[in-house]
């Protein structure tokens, strides 16, 4: 939603609303975001990879808990959601002060 202007401005703008992020506001978003991203998104890798429902729990869980992570504001050391994505709080920190579209965070 980064890359399309339109879904920008519509849809994620309402989470760069969070110039400063915190750990809960990395679920502070467009009703129909969420429910994509957070809903659907998860069902259709569900049917996908044929997870079980314990991968399903897994991966809910994980993903919950790196978006947190993401949004904390602290850039721990021996970070296990680090392992596989280096997008960590420190991008996210400048990721919110900068939007795509403006100039600088669009309520100030």
């Amino acid at each position: 939603m980064h890359t399309n202007q339109y879904l920008y401005q519509k849809i994620h703008s309402v989470h760069h609303e969070l110039c400063v992020p915190y750990a809960f506001g990395a679920f502070y978003n467009h009703p129909f975001e969420g429910f994509l991203l957070d809903t659907l998104g998860i069902a259709i890798a569900e049917r996908v990879a044929c997870l079980s429902i314990r991968q399903v729990i897994f991966f809910f869980m994980y993903s919950t808990g790196k978006g947190v992570d993401d949004h904390c504001g602290y850039s721990f050391p021996f970070d296990p959601f680090q392992i596989i994505s280096g997008n960590n709080s420190d991008y996210h920190d400048i990721h919110h002060q900068v939007c795509p579209f403006t100039t600088a965070c669009p309520r100030k």
